[in-house]
């Protein structure tokens, strides 16, 4: 009966749920990839070419392990790397491996002093007394350049030749003069040596 009540050339079709538009599937947001840590690819120099003296002595793998757990604390990447120089050195073997990291493992020297990765334990020195014979080690640090010596141990001071040593310990070439003891001290030129009482020193008197 409810077919009587339409309309005239209306058109009637059974009415079904409300349809709802169908969404699409969008994959899932990824999170964004940690990006590398700075110092990582420092640890890629333990296995390199760098270290080929030292890795037929040293397999390097458990170095490098720890250097790329630790890459992301730039200071302990060095560490890594110094720590395996060291152990390559004391066999003799030398790496200047500091020079291929970019400035990020640095060895600093003042100005006066030139860096060696591999150097003499005992430097050359004015002061022969304070050497031990037959000790020949290799050590990483900063040395007189080779125009200079060692004056030595106590100063650290570079000087070019062996000159006088002062009362304070510290280095006087010759020609200079001083007061020590109530004499007058010079460095003599022909012999390097100190010549005390010459000339003779003023006595300053009172009253």
């Amino acid at each position: 009966m409810a077919k009587d009540w339409l309309v005239p050339g209306s058109c009637w079709a059974p009415t079904g749920p409300p349809t709802t538009a169908s969404r699409s599937s969008s994959p899932a947001p990824t999170a964004p990839s940690a990006s590398p840590c700075p110092t990582a690819h420092l640890c890629e120099l333990l296995l390199s070419p760098i270290f080929a003296e030292c890795h037929r002595l040293i397999p390097p793998s458990l170095f490098f392990s720890t250097c790329v757990i630790d890459a992301c604390r730039p200071e302990a990447t060095c560490q890594s790397l110094e720590a395996y120089a060291a152990l390559c050195r004391a066999r003799g073997a030398c790496s200047d491996w500091r020079n291929a990291t970019g400035g990020l493992c640095n060895f600093t020297c003042p100005p006066e002093k030139v860096y060696k990765s591999c150097g003499p334990s005992q430097p050359r020195s004015c002061d022969s007394r304070t050497q031990t014979p037959g000790n020949k080690g290799l050590v990483e640090g900063c040395f007189c350049p080779d125009s200079h010596i060692l004056f030595n141990s106590y100063t650290g001071i570079c000087v070019p030749e062996c000159p006088c040593v002062g009362p304070d310990g510290y280095p006087k070439y010759p020609g200079d003069r001083w007061v020590s003891n109530c004499q007058n001290c010079v460095c003599d030129k022909s012999s390097v040596s100190v010549r005390a009482g010459w000339p003779p020193a003023h006595v300053w008197t009172w009253g």
